[in-house]
């Protein structure tokens, strides 16, 4: 698996994930920083890690967001809501094209060129 970061000061607006057939876009969903999704996750995993999170997300077809929050990745089948409850540190991502952009709070699609 291929990990590629993109890096604006402070923030990842944007992770790719590849695999040797695929490759994955995960856009930061802004307006969930610091706060909890009001939906439940699918599944939860101990790696939270940015890496590891976007990649368990990328081999599942049916994953459309995850999370990480104190170490943990919760893997989401839904966009992500607000639930306006506080979550210090947590962040948010898409995975592009996995479903309608509703989100108004979506950072703006980075786009890199191939390594």
């Amino acid at each position: 698996m291929k990990i590629v970061f993109l890096l604006r000061p402070l923030f990842v607006l944007a992770v790719f994930v590849g695999h040797a057939t695929s490759m994955h876009k995960f856009s930061r969903v802004l307006n969930l920083e610091n706060l909890l999704p009001n939906e439940s996750p699918s599944s939860t995993s101990g790696s939270g890690t940015l890496p590891d999170c976007a990649g368990l997300c990328a081999r599942d077809d049916l994953c459309i967001s995850f999370s990480i929050t104190g170490g943990q990745c919760s893997i989401y089948r839904t966009s992500l809501t607000t639930s306006e409850g506080a979550d210090p540190g947590a962040r948010s991502y898409k995975k592009e094209g996995a479903a309608p952009q509703t989100d108004s709070g979506m950072a703006p699609p980075l786009v890199a060129a191939p390594p």
